[in-house]
């Protein structure tokens, strides 16, 4: 059911619904289902010419080792972080675009060693509510609900928060040092 167009569009209206309700101002929705992600030159061409266009500072994604549809899309929007910048790839979009970091998140699986912990205590149901919307009509995040609080009372513990939500720094591109008071930042 996840590979069918109307699983696209149903999954497609949930996220623009979440990522609205979270104040994100723009996501970007390939319209591939489950079981049609696969790692080919189109694909990358939409990666790069995403970040290109957006320029973000930092990429949020997903963590590699989850869920195995995710395995490729998480490698893809890794390897187009990286890519984004070349010159000899002028013809996957705009003018090159380095984003300065590229983070991990969990979804299904636990992160090893997250690299941060945020406090997202004041937004910790805002985000419940947007995880519902997204799921409104699939229902296949009903189980996750009690794992998720579950997860972020965990991590909130652990930086004396009320709720926190882990992320691992990709190391994928080193991050560039001019001044020792840098690594602070």
């Amino acid at each position: 059911p996840g590979g069918s167009p109307a699983a696209v569009r149903r999954f497609k209206e949930g996220a623009e619904k979440a990522h609205a309700m979270l104040g994100v101002h723009s996501l970007e929705c390939f319209d591939i289902g489950d079981f049609e992600v696969t790692a080919n030159a189109e694909l990358y061409r939409q990666c790069i010419a995403a970040i290109r266009k957006h320029r973000p500072d930092i990429i949020f994604g997903h963590w590699p080792a989850e869920y195995f549809q995710h395995h490729q899309m998480a490698q893809m929007s890794i390897d187009a972080w990286n890519q984004a910048r070349w010159n000899c790839s002028a013809d996957f979009g705009a003018q090159p675009w380095t984003a300065q970091k590229y983070f991990h998140f969990e979804l299904n699986d636990l992160l090893p060693q997250p690299t941060h912990l945020v406090d997202v205590s004041a937004e910790f149901e805002d985000k419940m509510q947007a995880a519902a919307a997204y799921d409104a009509e699939g229902g296949h995040l009903d189980d996750w609900q009690d794992e998720m609080r579950a997860r972020a009372r965990y991590y909130g513990s652990r930086i004396q928060v009320e709720y926190a939500e882990a992320f691992k720094q990709s190391a994928y591109l080193p991050t560039k040092i001019k001044e020792a008071e840098d690594f602070f930042n």
